[in-house]
């Protein structure tokens, strides 16, 4: 056991053989000329500050180079919109993206090296006046980041040079996102240049068509029971029976957009015209006669009539209707070529304070003005808007032996033309043959097919048999009050004149415009791009 007395440490005599004339020094040859001429470039870059002066070149020369990218990428296309199903899958495919964030990040690093150096330095300036000594850990703390920055703001509360460099790092912390968000993302439209070439499909590249027709003539006639009594053809027999029967049921199940190839999903058409068929309703309601006895209704000027309700002598009238193709200026003034004219009085109501229903419609050749379009806002169908306000002087032509329809303004593929035009004959004079129209009236007076007849009750379980026109227009008036069999009625009309009138259309003559495909992503850089970064 040690000697607790002993002495903590023992002195050992220096060996007297030692001699120190014979001690060997390392051999280390040191290079003052080297070591000094690093010092020297040291102190004189600190004392120049040419570290932070190039950085602030490298800064320079990095936002130039986002200047550069920015300007290569400006109106540059990144690809279809067809290609993707969504804007954001479409624009992280954008390159330019990544590129600026790169940049930027070397920009904003260079950029924040002098900043940091310089709020190092003005510490030193801080305590020319007597402060408390943990500012020191503020001033260092700010030169590293933001929240040593933001500290250094409650420190020195605006009173200093160090804070504009606490600012500048603070505001620099968005710089990034700031970059990105002054690039503009947008989508246009451009000529298509690939080329589809379906089963059912013509081959197209940059133009599509939509149809027309100026013409209705005999072509588009058949002979029925013979040549003096012509019908339309049997597809627009179909489009007649089509929009009477569009209104009740069929409208649930089938669209009515024009069919057009437009593979890509953008056509812009324009303004154009085609001849067809108008309508037009006006409610008759007023002029309906209650007979001095009671038991019947009846419309003047007309041969219709409605028993109020079924006896042993006579059954109860549901509904009648009649058709001439005599004009009436008086209800339609501004109408264009009476083709007929049918009014139905209906007496059917569950809610029927004010008695019967009579209604007059006529159906008119017209001159029709669309502006027509294919986008994702028209679910990629063709939509047509009507383009009201546009005249059609209508006269029979004894030389072409035709009533012919100018428009006061004739469109074709987006363009006026003149009476100069070479064009103007074939598609701004709106054609009809005699015997087209007397096709269009003989069907429509039809017993059958057309627009005529009559629907009674002879009991509660007995009802007459009736045509394809009488049965739908009883459709369209069960559980109905009055208002809205009006409703329903002009609605059928409409389809039945926008049915026929695309029918119409399927001829030679069509609209031409160009093929577009919808190219996302062309980058623009705002004009508030360079004072942002």
């Amino acid at each position: 056991m040690a000697d607790p007395k002993a002495p903590l440490m023992e002195i050992i005599p220096m060996s007297t053989d030692y001699d120190p004339s014979q001690h060997v020094a390392p051999n280390i040859s040191p290079s003052p000329r080297k070591q000094s001429l690093r010092l020297r470039v040291k102190e004189l870059a600190n004392q120049f500050w040419i570290w932070e002066a190039l950085s602030c070149l490298v800064a320079a020369i990095f936002y130039l180079a986002i200047m550069v990218e920015l300007k290569r990428h400006d109106h540059t296309s990144f690809g279809s919109v067809s290609d993707t199903k969504t804007v954001g899958k479409r624009k992280a495919k954008a390159p330019i993206f990544p590129i600026l964030s790169f940049l930027s990040a070397i920009m904003k690093a260079a950029m924040l090296m002098p900043v940091a150096s310089a709020i190092s330095q003005s510490k030193w300036l801080w305590f020319r006046k007597e402060r408390k000594l943990a500012h020191i850990d503020r001033f260092d703390e700010a030169s590293r980041g933001v929240m040593g920055s933001i500290r250094l703001l409650f420190t020195v509360r605006l009173m200093h040079f160090a804070a504009i460099g606490a600012i500048l790092t603070i505001l620099a912390l968005p710089m990034d996102a700031v970059i990105q968000t002054s690039v503009q993302i947008r989508e246009k439209l451009v000529l298509n240049e690939r080329v589809f070439n379906g089963q059912n499909i013509p081959k197209i590249t940059n133009t599509t068509f939509v149809s027309r027709t100026s013409r209705f003539t005999a072509n588009s006639t058949q002979t029925m029971t013979t040549p003096e009594n012509p019908w339309p053809a049997s597809n627009l027999v179909n489009a007649m029976k089509f929009g009477i029967s569009y209104t009740v049921g069929l409208q649930d199940i089938i669209t009515g957009n024009f069919l057009v190839e437009c593979p890509t999903g953008y056509c812009e058409y324009g303004q154009y015209q085609t001849l067809g068929i108008a309508h037009e309703c006006i409610d008759i309601s007023a002029k309906v006669v209650s007979s001095a006895d009671g038991m019947n209704y009846t419309l003047p000027g007309t041969n219709l009539t409605l028993f109020k309700t079924f006896t042993d002598d006579h059954p109860q009238g549901l509904v009648v209707a009649t058709t001439t193709t005599k004009a009436n200026e008086n209800s339609f003034p501004d109408s264009g070529p009476t083709i007929v004219r049918t009014m139905v009085l209906a007496n059917t109501f569950i809610k029927r304070p004010g008695g019967p229903v009579a209604l007059e419609c006529g159906l008119f050749w017209s001159v029709k003005t669309y502006r027509g379009s294919v986008n994702e806002d028209t679910s990629f169908l063709l939509s047509e808007k009507l383009v009201p306000n546009i005249t059609t002087n209508w006269a029979f032509d004894r030389t072409l032996n035709r009533m012919v329809g100018e428009p006061e303004e004739c469109w074709v593929n987006n363009t006026i033309l003149t009476n100069t035009s070479s064009f103007y004959e074939a598609d701004c004079k709106n054609q009809v043959s005699p015997r087209g129209w007397l096709a269009m009236e003989n069907l429509m007076l039809d017993e059958q097919d057309g627009m005529v007849g009559e629907s009674v009750m002879y009991d509660e379980n007995h009802f007459s048999k009736t045509n394809h026109f009488i049965t739908n227009v009883y459709e369209l008036s069960l559980r109905k009050n009055q208002t809205r069999f009006a409703a329903s009625f002009d609605t059928m009309m409409s389809n039945i004149a926008f049915a026929m009138t695309h029918t119409m259309r399927n001829t030679d003559q069509e609209i031409q415009t160009d093929l577009k495909i919808l190219n996302s992503l062309s980058a623009t850089c705002t004009i508030w791009c360079s004072i942002t970064i």
